[in-house]
This record gives C-alpha cells, sequence and structure tokens, in this order.
C-alpha cells in the first residue's frame, strides 16, 4: 500500500472511518506521520511563543535588553526544546489513547491489538491535537482545551474502532 503523509494527514482530519484500514499500515510509516505531526505543531508553538514573548519583554526594559543580548541562542534552542517536548507529549498522548481504545474494543466485541489501536489513535488524536494547539492562541483554560481535544480524539476512535473486525462467538467445548 503506497499512501502519501499528505493523504494520511487529510484522512485524520476528515476520513475516521479510514483511521481503521490505516492499523496495517507499517510502523515507520505511522513514525514519519507523528513526526511530521510534531513538526508542525511545533511551528504553531514556536510562533505562538515568538509572539507572545514580544509583548512581554517590551513591556520590562530590563529584560528586553538582557533577551537582545542573548537572541541568537534563545529562539534556536527554544524551538528544539518545543519540538522535542511536543514529540514526547504526542507519544505518550497517542500511548494513552491506544489504551483506552482496549476498553473500547473490549466492550465494542472487535479483535484488536494494542499495536494496532496505537496506528488508529495516532491518526485519531490528529484534529484534536491541533485544534488544541490553535485553541491555546484564544484565552480558553487549558483544562477547556484540553478536554474538548480529548472528546474529539475519543469519538473519532469510536468511530474507526466500529469497523475493526468483529470478535468471532465462542463455541462452547463440552468434555465427553
Amino acid at each position: 500500500m503506497h499512501i502519501t503523509i499528505w493523504q494520511l494527514f487529510k484522512d485524520a482530519l476528515l476520513h475516521p472511518k479510514k483511521h481503521a484500514a490505516y492499523r496495517l499500515l507499517p510502523i515507520g510509516k505511522v513514525i514519519q506521520y507523528l513526526f511530521l505531526l510534531s513538526t508542525i505543531i511545533t511551528l504553531i508553538s514556536f510562533t505562538q511563543f515568538t509572539l507572545g514573548f514580544g509583548e512581554q519583554t517590551n513591556s520590562i526594559e530590563g529584560l528586553a535588553q538582557y533577551i537582545d543580548g542573548i537572541e541568537w541562542l534563545l529562539y534556536p534552542l527554544s524551538l528544539i526544546f518545543l519540538f522535542i517536548m511536543n514529540t514526547s507529549l504526542l507519544f505518550i498522548r497517542v500511548s494513552i489513547y491506544a489504551a483506552i481504545g482496549l476498553l473500547f474494543i473490549y466492550f465494542l466485541h472487535r479483535r484488536g491489538e494494542y499495536r494496532m489501536l496505537w496506528r488508529t489513535a495516532t491518526f485519531s488524536m490528529t484534529l484534536g491535537f491541533l485544534l488544541s494547539t490553535i485553541l491555546s492562541f484564544f484565552n480558553l483554560t487549558s483544562l477547556w482545551i484540553s478536554f474538548i481535544s480529548a472528546i474529539i480524539t475519543l469519538v473519532y476512535l469510536y468511530i474507526a474502532l466500529k469497523k475493526y473486525p468483529k470478535q468471532p462467538k465462542e463455541k462452547l467445548i463440552v468434555p465427553n
């Protein structure tokens, strides 16, 4: 199956039923997608950091002079730090949502393994994570942003898991 990262991104945002089919993708393609998503989120966060940091340093005169002296060091290090933190956060969230997906699988009586759920959760959390990153620009509390992101992710995950194959009915084995 040859599929582009752009097609994965588009389907992750618009077609939650296709997430179940992507459980069969190679893990390398999924990791590549996660790093691309982390890069996009890092660029959005870095933009927010530079805009917000400029406003704050203008109000404090001594700090503004200090920042001007180390600006060449501050921005590259903050970009690297943001990328590492966003990537770590993405991997942790995907793992948590995959564990929640195991509960969904059990109650929906579907077949699936954690490794497949991890891939499905990766695509299911794309919209929620991007939306939470964009909503952080506005004056919403982080609790509400996290709650909205989690609900969107869980709904997408539930829709995807409904497309997983059903669990075979168990036959009763009676010893002779």
